[in-house]
């Protein structure tokens, strides 16, 4: 049992490592989007 529970230890590690990394991804992408809109919005004030 012992090896098994440790390949679903090591593969759900692997998997949350995983989602961390696309939810950073993501979170990095809308961030740039936002910086752009403000920009935008700013343009268009002066």
């Amino acid at each position: 049992m012992k090896p098994i529970l440790l390949n679903t230890g090591y593969f759900f590690y692997q998997f949350l490592s995983f989602c961390r990394y696309q939810v950073y991804r993501y979170q990095s992408w809308v961030n740039k989007g936002k910086i752009i809109d403000f920009s935008h919005l700013h343009g268009f004030q002066s």
